[in-house]
């Protein structure tokens, strides 16, 4: 099999930039994950196993105000829908 240089240079500039994208998560780790815990997103969600966990945390206000924007976002997509056949 015959490597083409074209196919070497990009291999090596993808490590390269692998290297320095593992470096920067690294290095900023706990700002990540506090912004993501801001968003609701657990970091170490991967199964969903971490929505069950946090759901017991929140308090039924929190819970009123997600079923609300939640509905809000149903409501606009529905009006977005009816829009375009209308």
């Amino acid at each position: 099999m015959v490597f083409d240089r074209n196919l070497l240079i990009g291999f090596a500039a993808g490590v390269v930039v692998g290297l320095v994208g593992y470096k920067f998560v690294s290095s900023h780790k706990e700002q990540i994950e506090s912004k993501l815990q801001g968003l609701g997103v657990g970091a170490n969600s991967s199964d969903g196993a971490a929505c069950e966990d946090t759901s017991s945390e929140l308090t039924l206000e929190d819970l009123e105000a997600q079923k609300e924007r939640l509905e809000d976002l149903i409501a606009e997509q529905q009006q977005k829908q009816n829009g375009a056949q209308g």
